[in-house]
């Protein structure tokens, strides 16, 4: 219906609640016959829910999420940490479902098991400081006017300190074993 029913309703100079309300079943009908297709089929094309499927937690948000070695994880700025009977080593690294329903419920899952957790810390989220632009410009400035300093290697590094092999080229020439004509 997109924008139609209200241009209808300013059209007709309709402008209380009552008013539309009464003119809602003309305006549905009008709507029906103009857009309305029928359809091929008459026969429904929806199916029931089989007993496997469980609606609450098909319509749910669901992502994955990798545990740590600690079995925490993070989701919406929070950090949660998984409660095992098992050893601890043999969950890290376990990747793992959280799912979010519309009530905001939050459920964590391993191979479609339901995770007991507990709540371990709420990050801040914290923004970038804000700096005036008349501040900002002198420090940039500062930064810009200083020398750069080169930067070499160390004195100490090995290849300083290196020395011809009896197979390297230069030692044979060295020995006269071999001979390279000048350009």
């Amino acid at each position: 219906m997109q924008d139609r029913l209200t241009k209808e309703l300013r059209l007709g100079g309709i402008s209380s609640l009552a008013q539309a309300n009464a003119y809602l079943p003309e305006f549905i009908a009008a709507y029906n016959a103009r857009f309305a297709v029928a359809p091929r089929a008459a026969e429904s094309a929806h199916r029931s829910l089989s007993k496997g499927e469980d609606l609450d937690r098909i319509l749910t948000l669901c992502e994955r999420r990798t545990l740590s070695k600690n079995l925490t994880l993070s989701y919406n700025n929070v950090i949660y940490q998984i409660k095992t009977e098992r050893a601890a080593y043999t969950m890290r690294q376990a990747h793992v479902e959280v799912r979010e329903r519309h009530t905001g419920e939050i459920t964590i899952e391993y191979k479609q098991q339901p995770l007991a957790y507990t709540i371990y810390q709420e990050q801040e989220q914290q923004q970038g400081k804000v700096i005036e632009a008349k501040l900002l410009q002198p420090a940039a400035a500062r930064a810009a006017a200083r020398p750069k300093q080169k930067q070499g290697p160390v004195p100490s590094t090995p290849w300083r300190r290196f020395y011809f092999s009896k197979n390297s080229l230069q030692a044979k020439e060295r020995r006269g074993e071999l001979c390279i004509l000048p350009k």
